[in-house]
């Protein structure tokens, strides 16, 4: 999972946020109530992102399933959750989980890619 902050103060703002309306937030409360990415770990904020996270932060095609996140009030924040060595049928069933437990306050946008 990446997530993609306009500079590094609002990443660790976010990583260090209790508050319901941020997207890590969100993420870490949703994981920590769910078996299915309890594994899951947001570690740090970083300055650098390899381009293959670039590219599907940009939404572009690449050759693995991913969801694209966003937040339509935070246009400059947005993410991608990975899905390695998933074939179609279960990267579907991810997506469609993800989606499932979207927030009715504020719902993210999630595409599946």
């Amino acid at each position: 999972m990446v997530y993609d902050f306009p500079n590094t103060d609002i990443c660790q703002a976010q990583f260090n946020s209790s508050e319901s309306s941020s997207m890590i937030s969100t993420f870490k409360q949703r994981c920590d109530n769910d078996s299915v990415c309890q594994a899951a770990e947001v570690s740090s904020c970083s300055t650098f992102t390899d381009q293959k996270y670039k590219d599907m932060l940009d939404k572009n095609y690449h050759d693995t399933h991913y969801i694209h996140i966003s937040d339509p009030k935070i246009s400059n924040q947005r993410g991608v959750i990975v899905f390695w060595g998933l074939n179609e049928s279960e990267a579907s069933g991810m997506c469609d989980h993800m989606k499932k437990g979207n927030r009715t306050i504020n719902p993210l946008i999630i595409e599946c890619l």
